[in-house]
């Protein structure tokens, strides 16, 4: 684990576990190890390198290895950018390239195998990074105290309740426009509207959020894992 001096304003729980019994700090992390190298060794060779590149930028995002000290952290773009690319990149694009044509994968809970046209890609990818959007900007917003007094705004941090409002609403009218897209490429209707349910209870979350101090990470972070209904629903044969 990487202790960030920001955490000690907007999540101190993270140092009081990082100074926790070894039995504490190590158990969490065996069930992540556990669960990665499940999944690392469950999926093909061809997905491996795509899959250590995305777990390189995830470790690497923490650490001060940059000139001055600096952590890729410390811009808000970046932050902001790599998280939603690795999101993007490890759900729409790796299982686009790398899927079976005899045992198609799950994008995120759109179907993805090789041979999956461009516009289906492109427009699959388009709505999830605008389904992420507001899960990114509003939890920036909750760390905008400790950022602020390090120096690490985030985006949604400098945009404020009323932009991130304002930008919430926008992803969903382009989640809207790449959802009719994408029913154009192929992808069932019924699938794309079981998805949009998780994205339109992100952006109620974050909007209700913005003026309610009880909302934390953990309930647009939970709103953002709704694609796992999605992927049931294909994998279990229901549509």
């Amino acid at each position: 684990m990487v202790a960030s001096p920001e955490d000690a304003v907007n999540a101190p729980e993270r140092l009081q576990n990082a100074e926790a019994s070894a039995l504490r700090q190590r158990t969490p992390l065996i069930l992540a190890a556990s669960l990665a190298i499940w999944g690392f060794i469950s999926l093909p060779s061809s997905w491996w390198p795509g899959i250590v590149l995305l777990g390189f930028a995830g470790l690497i995002y923490p650490i001060r290895f940059l000139p001055g000290g600096r952590r890729l952290k410390d811009w808000s773009v970046v932050k902001t950018g790599l998280i939603a690319a690795c999101w993007i990149g490890g759900g729409v694009v790796l299982p686009a390239l790398l899927g079976s044509t005899e045992s198609p994968t799950v994008s995120n809970g759109m179907p993805m195998e090789i041979g999956t046209s461009a516009g289906v890609i492109l427009w699959t990818a388009l709505y999830r990074l605008a389904y992420i959007v507001p899960n990114l900007l509003f939890v920036d917003w909750l760390d905008a105290k400790g950022d602020r007094e390090f120096g690490t705004e985030g985006l949604g941090a400098r945009m404020g309740p009323s932009g991130i409002r304002q930008a919430s609403m926008a992803s969903i009218l382009l989640a809207a426009v790449c959802g009719w897209m994408m029913m154009e490429q192929g992808i069932p209707l019924a699938l794309i509207m079981i998805d949009v349910v998780g994205l339109l209870g992100l952006g109620a979350t974050v909007w209700t959020g913005l003026s309610n101090s009880t909302v934390r990470a953990v309930h647009v972070d939970l709103w953002a894992g709704f694609p796992i209904v999605t992927w049931l629903v294909v994998e279990i044969g229901l549509l």
